[in-house]
């Protein structure tokens, strides 16, 4: 049983990982017994292995594996050689990370307001934004929603821009039939425990279609060297592990598998909200949706995630502070009231147990709670 009744009250967690990892018990055993037999444990076999597989499955030349998707961020900006005083365009509605690695480079991240519909970074407020110190655009696929990458590709090439694709949520979305990751200059994901494809730590990766990018992210992730004690310039260390690699490569060929069961939650969830005041996602045509997180916007928010953690079910919040202000971007001088689309995403956001092998009743219980919460 993956679910506890206690008083009437059904504990479901907002995600289960216990529930894939028991599905591949046995092979992952037999990578980490691999790992330890060779001792081999930073970059090597299991890592260029690795790497090749997710090149082949996002449909690129390259992929260079790091220690995080942060790490990645940072190593692919570097690769786009971004210095302190260049300015980055980012969505104002994403995770700290998309924004702290433009900043850590001493580069500004400027934001740009979010579209009302997908939640991703508006095009038609991209322009507006650009300056002569513009050097990339960082559209993020949030929620596992691809964004509007043809709008994106076509500014950045009017104004000669690189795109940088922030794909920690969308591991396998697509589109218009590509998946995301393939379609921008470089891409960065993460491979953080509780995305659709996780490790057993941290890892993350970069892709790209470009051979010089490719050589540049692999040098500046291992302290500007490819070749041992050779530093032809400053890097970090930013190095995959060979044990997630290992375990990644299991988990790999199921992750359309499971991205499916995300999409049918998330039909499940959507065909019940239909009479219910929910907004709930949009899927735009032929863009597939992977659900990395499933989130409605409700009124009284707070009040409603306070009740449903009382009711036993695991909710979160996807994000509750938009990027401008955060305390940590106030150098910024950014103000309430600049971003009012993701200001008001900000307040209403609810996400929902949306998971590989969640049970109907649990999705059931899931619907009938909201239900009665909203409507007491």
């Amino acid at each position: 049983m993956y679910y506890q009744v206690v008083e009437n009250i059904m504990k479901i967690p907002f995600s289960d990982l216990t529930l894939l990892h028991k599905s591949l018990h046995s092979e992952i055993d037999a990578a980490i017994k691999r790992v330890i037999e060779s001792s081999s444990f930073v970059l090597g076999h299991e890592v260029s292995n690795f790497e090749k597989k997710f090149a082949e499955y996002i449909g690129v030349g390259h992929a260079v594996g790091t220690s995080n998707g942060t790490t990645a961020l940072l190593v692919a900006l570097k690769a786009l050689h971004i210095r302190p005083g260049d300015e980055v365009i980012v969505p104002a509605m994403t995770f700290f990370a998309s924004a702290e690695a433009v900043a850590f480079l001493g580069a500004r991240p400027v934001f740009v307001d979010i579209d009302p519909v997908t939640s991703n970074i508006d095009p038609q407020k991209i322009r507006e934004k650009i300056t002569p110190k513009t050097r990339v655009i960082l559209p993020v696929h949030l929620y596992g929603q691809p964004a509007n990458m043809d709008e994106i590709k076509a500014i950045a090439s009017e104004y000669n821009l690189k795109v940088l694709g922030d794909c920690a949520h969308a591991h396998g979305a697509k589109f218009h039939g590509r998946r995301v990751g393939s379609i921008e200059d470089i891409a960065a994901f993460s491979f953080y425990p509780s995305k659709n494809l996780g490790s057993i730590g941290e890892a993350g990766i970069i892709t790209t279609n470009d051979n010089q990018l490719a050589e540049l992210c692999q040098k500046y992730r291992n302290h500007g060297s490819i070749k041992k004690f050779e530093h032809t310039s400053i890097g970090i260390n930013a190095r995959m592990e060979a044990l997630q690699a290992a375990v990644l490569s299991v988990k790999l060929p199921h992750l359309d598998e499971w991205n499916e069961q995300r999409r049918g939650v998330a039909r499940f969830y959507n065909a019940r909200f239909t009479n219910m005041p929910v907004k709930v996602p949009k899927e735009i045509n032929d863009i597939e949706h992977v659900y990395h997180v499933y989130q409605i916007q409700v009124d009284h928010r707070d009040i409603l995630f306070e009740k449903m953690m009382q009711k036993g079910i695991g909710v979160n919040i996807h994000y509750p502070v938009p990027m401008h202000l955060h305390e940590g971007f106030a150098y910024l001088q950014y103000q309430e009231g600049n971003f009012p689309v993701a200001e008001n995403l900000a307040a209403h956001t609810l996400s929902l147990p949306c998971y590989p092998g969640i049970k109907e009743e649990q999705m059931i219980y899931v619907v009938n709670t909201l239900k009665e919460l909203i409507h007491t």
